[in-house]
């Protein structure tokens, strides 16, 4: 089965499951792996999401659906991981030259 659409496909792993990946990821990324899908008895597809949160079980009627949702995900985990801004300190040399002022240095005896 291929999901082309939407930069997803759909890797075979036995009769009726797959691997579904994220083509904009590294294949030895651990990102590149978005679920596993089964069909169900009943012709629906299964899907545990194994990428984004929360780690959930759903159903979907057809693979393109399937596609459509990991789409989501991706768009979902690209608005949660924005860095989380640094606070700003001075630079450590700076902080050394104010108190370079205060400091007293002590010689070592002389023999």
């Amino acid at each position: 089965m291929s999901a082309g659409q939407q930069g997803f496909t759909l890797h075979e792993i036995a009769e009726g499951s797959w691997r579904l990946c994220d083509e904009s990821v590294d294949d030895d990324h651990p990102l590149k792996v978005v679920a596993y899908v089964e069909r169900t008895p009943e012709g629906d597809f299964e899907v545990v999401w194994v990428r984004g949160a929360p780690r959930s079980i759903d159903r979907f009627p057809t693979h393109e659906e399937v596609v459509a949702a990991a789409a989501r995900v991706r768009a979902e985990r690209s608005d949660r991981f924005k860095p989380d801004p640094i606070p700003h300190l001075p630079p450590l040399t700076a902080v050394r030259s104010s108190r370079a002022g205060r400091a007293r240095r002590i010689r070592p005896e002389r023999p």
